[in-house]
């Protein structure tokens, strides 16, 4: 099975339905592609903690939205398909099988194409979704406790402003603020510059905040990396994912900075 659509591929068999998955509304109202509904955001989001909103949740608000148990999905955002394939993560993880990123994202719909301004919506319709599975997903304290760990590899696939802790967000995210800005995971690494490899393995150019993925195999399968996920930015398939709902005690942040302290003398 493929996880990416090409735009020609899309042309030439419109049959899907398009949605654009967006933080803010006005980047969808000053423009969108032809028949794209909206997905905000935070229809993905837990109401009162980071998280993923859970399974009924999720159905209402994706259901309210005109998605149907039927309808084969084409997600697209901006900013490489950043919250495209986020959406598309939360999908999987929940067993729905209908969902396609497309490749270049907004970015990528050539100058000529047509595109609409006018909002479009759909009736609600049924939407079910399976229990999630998170086996790919890494606890916090998990996390922290590996860090010694010679066969853990942390990549941060944020860009490189969100890397060094000097902006919150990208160029252009409507989350790039100070009190989201800070540096990387202590022994992070940085893959700058590199294509992001899509579900598929093909890679997938995505400009300024391109990174790789770490997972390892198809999205089922049982080896390869988890993901620590940032709700915040909702970075989807470049991502290393988990909610945050728990900050680990304070003599464990001692602990693991100093143990990332000395992974950097050693090194050095």
């Amino acid at each position: 099975m493929r996880f990416t659509v090409g735009i020609d591929e899309l042309l030439e068999d419109p049959g899907a339905l398009l949605v654009e998955v967006t933080p803010e509304p006005a980047l969808y109202e000053r423009w969108h592609l032809p028949g794209a509904i909206m997905m905000p955001l935070e229809a993905l989001y837990h109401p009162s903690r980071r998280d993923v909103a859970p399974r009924g949740l999720l159905e209402e608000r994706l259901g309210g939205l005109g998605i149907s148990d039927e309808d084969e999905l084409v997600l697209y955002s901006d900013l490489g398909n950043r919250y495209a394939y986020y959406a598309f993560w939360v999908l999987w993880c929940h067993g729905n099988r209908n969902a396609r990123v497309l490749d270049g994202g907004k970015a990528g719909w050539r100058r000529g194409l047509p595109r609409e301004v006018e909002p479009r919506s759909r009736p609600a319709s049924r939407f079910r979704l399976d229990d999630p599975d998170w086996s790919d997903r890494i606890s916090m304290g998990e996390l922290l406790s590996r860090l010694g760990d010679p066969s853990l590899r942390i990549i941060d696939a944020r860009s490189p402003e969100e890397y060094s802790g000097r902006e919150g967000g990208p160029a252009g995210s409507p989350v790039r603020t100070a009190a989201h800005a800070g540096p990387h995971t202590g022994g992070g690494e940085r893959s700058v510059g590199l294509p992001v490899q899509g579900w598929d393995g093909r890679a997938e150019r995505s400009g300024r905040h391109s990174a790789r993925i770490i997972r390892r195999g198809d999205p089922e399968g049982s080896g390869g990396g988890r993901v620590l996920q940032d709700r915040r930015q909702g970075v989807p398939s470049m991502v290393l994912y988990e909610a945050r709902a728990r900050l680990p005690a304070r003599a464990a942040l001692r602990r693991w900075m100093g143990r990332v302290g000395q992974r950097n003398r050693d090194a050095n």
